[in-house]
């Protein structure tokens, strides 16, 4: 069975993937791979798709506004009995599954394809939701089940501070071989010059 590739494209399209998708070179680079996770499609729930190579899952935006939303994936038929998509949380977040004899793994492997829409966001507006706190909440409930892997769009901006918890040394009472605790790190040089509170 083949090495399964997951890519992750953030498109701006505004409603223009089905014309996207019939471009050659478009859809030649995109069909490399076995699973197609595609966020800020601006789709609606009018949207459909017919491919014989690939079985869709669509979330049309839910938002009443224009601004962003609206995912697609796409898992190439050959895998759709080793695949499934096994929740969806505000059409932002997709747990998708697969099987541990796909992957070759001990337990099943849960992945949470995200898209974060920024803290400013009409999505917040219309949706009394604390994501990450969801995003967390699941992270536990599919850890029980498997192995856990989150990717995608979460709108952190980080500017150059730490990405690791600073001065994290474990108290002296308890008995670790060898542990070094962050404190030597470097500074992070990170071209994004801003920062925002998902950021931390």
């Amino acid at each position: 069975m083949a090495k399964i590739q997951i890519e992750i494209i953030g498109w701006n399209i505004h409603g223009g993937f089905e014309n996207k998708w019939k471009e050659r070179n478009f859809k030649n680079f995109l069909c490399t791979y076995d699973i197609i996770c595609l966020s800020e499609c601006w789709i609606d729930k009018e949207f459909t798709m017919d491919d014989p190579d690939y079985k869709a899952y669509i979330f049309p935006r839910k938002s009443k506004s224009t601004q962003g939303g609206g995912s697609i994936i796409l898992i190439k038929t050959e895998y759709t009995p080793y695949i499934s998509v096994v929740e969806s949380l505000y059409d932002t977040i997709i747990w998708l599954k697969l099987s541990k004899s796909l992957v070759k793994l001990q337990k099943d492997l849960f992945i949470a394809f995200t898209y974060l829409p920024p803290s400013n966001s009409v999505f917040f507006k219309e949706n009394d939701v604390d994501l990450f706190f969801e995003l967390e909440k699941h992270l536990c409930k599919y850890m029980d089940f498997g192995y856990v892997f989150l990717f995608g769009d979460f709108n952190s901006r980080t500017k150059n501070k730490p990405d690791y918890i600073e001065n994290d040394a474990v108290h002296d009472s308890v008995s670790v071989l060898s542990y070094s605790n962050d404190d030597q790190l470097t500074e992070r040089i990170n071209p994004d010059v801003g920062h925002n509170e998902y950021g931390s």
